[in-house]
């Protein structure tokens, strides 16, 4: 969107809003380091890297202040577990309910963006965005999985703990706690295709508003 002397007022919202971003998510990390001690420092870590990413290829991804705002949201609410939300959720649902629906979403609402600026039908464009969200979706959870392997049981995206499986922790993939993991991966990829899917249909509401 471009003012009547001809200033894209869109650029500055979008820097402002990574700025902004990565200035919670560094509070976070500090938070999370020097009070906790806890492992969610690093996730926190990680979304400061992925939003840094996410800026400097903004004019490719056709990021926008809504997608902009929605992916470092995602980030955000993510990185808000260094505050125990995946132990006591602060919403109605499952703080890992909320933060896979969520961040789906966001995900499926750039890469809507993405799509159709390349010239794709809405149809095309509907089958690639959910192929491509459970994509994003399968791969946190082989990050989780691969987490688990390396360091353990604990907290962040880099671990299993609260939010990812309760009971036992000391032998989550034990026989008699299978059935708990396998339904928690299965709990989260549902999650995230109907948080991939109702992305989609905004997209398409929003499109239709702005007759797109």
């Amino acid at each position: 969107m471009k003012t009547k002397i001809g200033l894209d007022v869109r650029r500055p919202v979008v820097e402002g809003i990574f700025v902004v971003s990565c200035l919670i998510l560094g509070l976070f990390a500090f938070y999370a380091h020097y009070v906790q001690r806890s492992s969610w420092f690093w996730d926190n870590i990680l979304s400061i890297c992925i939003i840094v990413l996410l800026f400097l290829f903004r004019k490719k991804l056709r990021l926008n202040p809504v997608t902009s705002s929605l992916v470092c949201l995602a980030l955000i609410f993510h990185s808000a577990g260094t505050f125990g939300f995946y132990t006591s959720s602060p919403v109605f649902v499952e703080y890992d309910v909320f933060t896979h629906f969520f961040g789906l979403f966001a995900v499926a609402f750039l890469l809507c963006g993405l799509v159709k600026s390349r010239g794709a039908s809405k149809g095309m464009m509907v089958v690639l965005v959910i192929l491509a969200s459970m994509g994003v979706g399968s791969f946190v959870e082989l990050l989780e999985y691969s987490g688990y392997e390396m360091f353990g049981t604990g907290e962040g995206v880099f671990m299993i703990g609260d939010g990812d499986f309760g009971g036992d922790l000391g032998n989550v993939f034990g026989e008699d706690n299978l059935a708990g993991v396998w339904i928690d991966t299965m709990q989260d990829l549902v999650v995230n295709l109907l948080g991939t899917l109702v992305g989609v249909a905004c997209f398409l509401l929003y499109g239709y508003y702005r007759r797109e």
